[in-house]
């Protein structure tokens, strides 16, 4: 299994480029993980986990679900995973980057598992200078994984279709949704911070379509 050598992405590995397989070891979650051609990706994708989290057989199952999805998009994005052992560890990797004040609060707070979204792999990504990002949250996966099927699956064909899934926020400043599912999308954007990054809450997406 060939290691990532930036000291910022070590505690993780990944879904995307090469292998992505996801085996059941013990009942650990354990990952094949290749970069060979990874840093071409159009999207980096980090899933970041609360270590509250830790054991939770719960979010073992969303963490599969991720790990699938990375799978779906094959080489459009490297998904990359934090191992089951180093929740803190991949979260600290995130929330140390220099963000703007109300964004560096928001992650130190919040509990929700979420995942962020750059175009380049976390090492190089810096919000300091005005890199783009987007955070997708995933309120109460940590209890039911499965209610995110459907959005996920939305967002693995905005990807496919080459969508530029950074345009969303533009999209819902000038009213231009494609369906239902991507009104809904644009509607829930929320600014952090600024023309830079946006939050979008993907439970609140689940709610408005129902």
């Amino acid at each position: 299994m060939n290691q990532r050598s930036n000291s910022s992405d070590k505690h993780s590995i990944s879904a995307g480029i090469g292998n992505r397989f996801v085996y059941h070891n013990g009942g650990n979650l354990t990952y094949t993980d290749s970069f060979e051609n990874s840093f071409h990706q159009k999207y980096w994708m980090y899933l970041v986990v609360h270590e509250l989290y830790e054991g939770l057989t719960s979010v073992d199952s969303f963490v599969t679900l991720i790990a699938n999805f990375g799978k779906a998009l094959g080489d459009k994005a490297e998904v990359v995973l934090p191992l089951k052992s180093a929740y803190k560890e991949t979260r600290r990797s995130v929330t140390k980057k220099i963000w703007q004040p109300e964004t560096a609060e928001d992650l130190a707070k919040t509990q929700d598992i979420y995942m962020l979204v750059i175009s380049k792999c976390l090492s190089l990504f810096d919000p300091e200078k005005g890199d783009k990002f987007l955070l997708l949250r995933f309120p109460g996966a940590e209890s039911n994984p499965f209610q995110y099927i459907e959005i996920l699956k939305s967002l693995e064909e905005e990807i496919h279709q080459n969508n530029n899934i950074f345009a969303w926020y533009c999209r819902r400043l000038n009213s231009q949704a494609k369906n239902d599912v991507a009104e809904r999308i644009v509607s829930s954007v929320e600014a952090k911070p600024g023309i830079f990054g946006f939050s979008i809450d993907l439970k609140q997406l689940i709610l408005g379509s129902k």
